[in-house]
């Protein structure tokens, strides 16, 4: 099977010894997850792209809204986009009602999500 990165299995491997578990649904079967960059691969320079620090694992329902900037990470909370679809988020197990905590991040993953929440996440202004 061809690799669609270079790196990429790498950066698995890398997340994987930082990330245990899903954050937002606490999955931790390696099976399903994926290994989902935080500051995305068109951004990051060589070494970022396959840092631990850039990637969290999530379920695949998770990693579609948190690339598409729909949710993001602060504080030990998901927080939800302002211009995302309520009945979707819950349909997808996000309740904007309750948002899950997800526990704190390393240093260097604060960074990154810094990066997310501004460039990525959609607020109320974004298209």
């Amino acid at each position: 099977m061809i690799k669609a990165r270079r790196g990429q299995g790498l950066f698995r491997q890398n997340v994987a010894r930082v990330e245990h578990a899903c954050r937002i649904t606490r999955i931790t079967n390696p099976v399903y997850l994926i290994a989902s960059h935080i500051k995305p691969w068109r951004h990051a320079s060589n070494n970022e792209r396959v840092s631990a620090h850039n990637g969290l694992m999530l379920a695949p329902q998770a990693d579609f809204l948190f690339d598409r900037g729909f949710v993001s990470f602060g504080e030990g909370r998901v927080i939800i986009s302002p211009v995302a679809d309520v009945k979707s988020l819950v349909k997808l197990g996000v309740d904007p009602e309750r948002p899950p905590e997800v526990g704190r991040f390393t240093q260097d993953q604060e960074r990154f999500l810094e990066f997310h929440r501004t460039e990525v996440f959609r607020s109320a202004g974004a298209k």
